[in-house]
């Protein structure tokens, strides 16, 4: 029986760790700053190609629609996820569930595929980067919450802080 009642109270301490207040504005934007700063990694840094941007390029995208890509097996079952987890994250670490974080992550991964590459939108990218980033989201999401304690001071906090950080540094 006892240990019955300290796992209602750690599953109590974990409720109070998991929520946030409602803000899909806050959401929103972490999600379009993101995409920007990702784009403007990939256009002025490594001079992706496809980052190659204009009016033109977004109105193209839009006109011709979806296809399905080739792209290699580490970009479309690592990257698209990994991506898709930062959408989702930052819906999650802003108050919303599962699923409607999942929307966010179908939204910063439609952003992305319409308007922030030249190439045109796959339908394969925004299924790995919405689905992949919803499954790998929320384990980092919860995996991140195991380890962040707001009642710890010093180092310990501070360790605390970073390895949340290498979980999901969206949150």
């Amino acid at each position: 029986i006892s240990q019955n009642v300290l796992f209602k109270i750690d599953s109590l301490k974990q409720e109070e760790l998991l929520q946030f207040p409602k803000r899909p504005l806050l959401a929103a934007g972490e999600i379009i700053s993101l995409n920007v700063g990702v784009w403007a990694f990939d256009r002025y840094v490594i001079d992706g190609h496809y980052a190659y941007i204009s009016w033109k390029t977004m109105k193209n995208n839009l006109k011709k629609g979806f296809y399905l890509d080739n792209d290699n097996f580490s970009t479309n079952l690592f990257n698209h996820p990994y991506h898709g987890s930062l959408y989702h994250n930052a819906a999650r670490s802003n108050g919303m569930n599962y699923w409607q974080s999942g929307l966010f992550a179908f939204g910063g991964s439609l952003m992305w595929e319409l308007f922030m590459e030249c190439e045109l939108p796959s339908t394969n990218d925004l299924i790995m980067t919405t689905g992949g980033g919803m499954a790998v989201g929320e384990v980092l999401f919860r995996a991140s919450d195991l380890v962040l304690d707001n009642r710890t001071r010093g180092n310990n906090r501070l360790g605390r802080e970073a390895l949340g950080f290498l979980l999901s540094p969206a949150r």
